[in-house]
């Protein structure tokens, strides 16, 4: 019935060589199927949807054939529409249309997202010439800007991250990103003259999954906040970077080990690296906040761990539980000071301790499982919130998949095997 139905439409799927097509008229789209690899070493399939626009090579990627074959449908539909309105037009308007690209090309912004902000500003504005308001603004705000080159505010940000002894992580992030869009001839001028829609344009030419895009979009905010607060952009209002639209991202689902899994990696564990499996199951700390972590942060008197705002994520401070398995797991470490993890490799010693306890690692596992059982041992989704440093709405949104409290109590009762002729000192109390 299906292929009756893209008969009737005149739209052609063909299963031959690497890539199946989808065709109406004149314009073809085509569907390549490909995988991708995660960290962890999982694959998954990806359907790379494949067309032309405005002279330029578009892609974009899906989870499933299906998604990806209607998409290229209404892409073909689109596409074909305009090929036929083009027809239409008369010779002052392909003058105009052509003017308009010529007009448009140094800027590298398509013409559709030119005409889209015009449109949007000229509401704004309720018809007032946007030049006007355009000198208006440059004589406000110009006066005590000072000119800088994309290129050197990156590396200026990125040797302040340096110095301020940012994680490791969120460098390699920072320069991941940051990298890519330097190096792009669009924006090698001043920062002060980048705009919302080049940006998009570049966003949109990488071809990436949505909460991908979101995490560019949010390292391009930071450089621009940095570049504002050097003075670079205008202080007191919003950067080019803020308006960039978020794309719509699905919560995920949390991925969660089991009692016998923690017990497992625990066991494998090195002295040096144990304390980052135990506070990461029993605490739910981010990894970048566990490798800034120090040991006078645990305050064993009150049964906390203090989360200073310097390594908190949202830079609040917070405190977290110290509950009784996981006081028992650092009882060794008691009374050290100093960085928790110290000179150390992290990712490659927690890789190193996943392949000896033959678990497969999970993406942000350890903080997941931590949030999962204990909102199933203690019913009490504010307070976990704030134990993990999260949100009352992200709790809600990716935590609450049944976890039964059984299962939370066998994950909290996970203990090391202490010696008959040693007294715990969590029992001692």
């Amino acid at each position: 019935m299906s292929r009756n139905r893209v008969v009737k439409r005149r739209d052609k799927l063909s299963a031959k060589g690497p890539a199946r097509s989808v065709t109406r008229g004149s314009v073809t789209v085509k569907i390549y199927q490909g995988t991708n690899r995660k960290p962890d070493g999982r694959e998954y399939p990806v359907f790379t949807v494949v067309y032309f626009e405005h002279s330029k090579r578009r892609r974009k990627f899906f989870a499933t054939m299906a998604k990806a074959r209607g998409e290229a449908g209404k892409i073909v539909e689109r596409l074909d529409r305009g090929e036929r309105e083009v027809l239409k037009m008369t010779n002052a308007d392909a003058s105009s249309y052509v003017r308009a690209l010529e007009l448009l090309q140094p800027l590298g912004v398509p013409l559709h997202l030119a005409v889209e902000d015009y449109a949007h500003a000229m509401k704004l504005s309720e018809g007032r010439p946007l030049a006007d308001l355009a000198r208006e603004f440059a004589a406000r705000h110009r006066a005590n800007v000072r000119d800088a080159n994309v290129p050197a505010v990156v590396e200026e940000l990125l040797q302040v991250c340096d110095r301020e002894e940012k994680s490791e992580r969120y460098q390699e992030t920072l320069r991941s990103h940051l990298n890519r869009f330097k190096a792009r001839e669009t924006f090698a001028g001043p920062i002060s003259r980048v705009t919302t829609l080049q940006m998009e344009g570049w966003l949109s030419a990488l071809g990436m999954t949505g909460r991908t895009r979101n995490n560019v979009r949010a390292t391009l905010v930071t450089l621009f906040h940095f570049a504002r607060k050097r003075g670079y952009l205008p202080r007191g209002v919003s950067t080019e970077a803020d308006e960039i639209g978020r794309s719509r991202v699905e919560a995920s689902s949390a991925n969660v080990y089991s009692a016998a899994e923690i017990t497992k990696l625990l066991a494998a564990a090195s002295p040096v690296i144990l304390p980052v499996f135990a506070i990461g199951a029993f605490t739910g700390l981010r990894s970048a906040s566990i490798a800034r972590l120090r040991w006078e942060n645990v305050k064993w008197e009150q049964s906390v761990i203090e989360i200073p705002a310097a390594i908190a994520k949202n830079r609040k401070r917070y405190l977290a539980p110290l509950l009784p398995c996981l006081a028992a797991w650092l009882a060794p470490y008691c009374g050290r000071k100093g960085l928790v993890v110290d000179g150390v490799k992290l990712d490659e010693r927690q890789r190193k301790t996943f392949e000896a306890a033959g678990v497969k690692r999970l993406h942000n596992g350890l903080r997941d499982s931590f949030i999962s059982y204990r909102v199933a041992q203690t019913q009490n989704i504010p307070q976990v919130a704030y134990e993990a440093g999260n949100s009352v709405e992200m709790i809600r949104s990716k935590y609450l998949e049944a976890r039964t409290k059984a299962e939370a109590e066998a994950w909290f009762s996970v203990m090391p095997n202490i010696p008959s002729n040693v007294v715990s000192i969590t029992n001692s109390k």
